[in-house]
């Protein structure tokens, strides 16, 4: 009988074939930003890091769900979704989290319609919001305060066309909060979103939203959580919503 991690792995790896229209049986198949998430899981099994490779494992099992959830609600997003993951330059990290995020949409029936620059277009009580994601990632380890990263994601963000009162930007910092765990350096959350607050006085976004993978050891799953800073010069629809 195979193990059960082999089994969950692929169970994984056939779903994301089927959804992806992507075969991982090459070598150079697993050169693909999802192939190398799935060789990184290899990896840490062979290194002896479980804790590692069963929560990238379970994150992975996450990506699965949504992108079922996206098939089922429109199979044109979903299609979108194919063409950017099989490009080589597609940076993974920021994929993974926009999936989640039109997942999320979905459960919560929003009327949403999706784009490049930006990402969500909603419509809410007559007005057009938009929503940009984004992500970041350390390459490497690093010794400066990693609140810098939000800064950088905002800055960059900042100079588009999209960056407007009712814009939101949301940013996945899982990996940022990963790293301050580790350091024994977490981030208070209302220091957080003061810092947040603050960088939007210069920027014309209408709010910044930050969000984290958490596992839920209750329930056995992961969760997107969030906390959410806005500026003073929000669009009044963004208020409510």
């Amino acid at each position: 009988m195979l193990p059960d991690f082999m089994l969950r792995y692929g169970a994984i790896v056939t779903k994301l074939s089927e959804l992806l229209g992507k075969k991982f049986v090459r070598e150079e198949d697993f050169e693909t930003p999802i192939g190398k998430a799935l060789k990184e899981v290899i990896q840490y099994r062979n290194s002896g890091k479980y804790e590692e490779r069963d929560y990238e494992l379970a994150r992975l099992e996450m990506l699965v769900k949504h992108l079922e959830e996206i098939k089922q609600y429109d199979e044109n997003v979903l299609n979108s979704f194919r063409r950017k993951i099989n490009r080589d330059d597609t940076n993974y990290y920021g994929f993974r989290f926009e999936v989640a995020i039109t997942a999320s949409l979905i459960r919560k029936e929003v009327n949403f319609g999706k784009s490049e620059s930006p990402d969500f277009k909603i419509q809410y009580v007559g007005q057009e919001i938009f929503i940009e994601c984004t992500s970041r990632h350390l390459s490497k380890p690093s010794t400066g305060d990693l609140k810098h990263k939000i800064e950088e994601a905002i800055s960059k963000k900042s100079e588009k066309d999209y960056c407007q009162p009712n814009t939101a930007l949301f940013i996945d910092i899982t990996n940022i909060y990963y790293h301050s765990l580790l350091r024994g350096q977490l981030i208070d959350g209302l220091e957080l979103k003061e810092y947040v607050g603050n960088l939007l006085e210069a920027s014309n976004f209408g709010s910044v939203v930050l969000f984290t993978y958490i596992l839920n050891k209750e329930l056995n799953r992961f969760e997107l959580d969030y906390l959410r800073a806005d500026s003073s010069k929000i669009n009044p629809a963004k208020v409510s919503g």
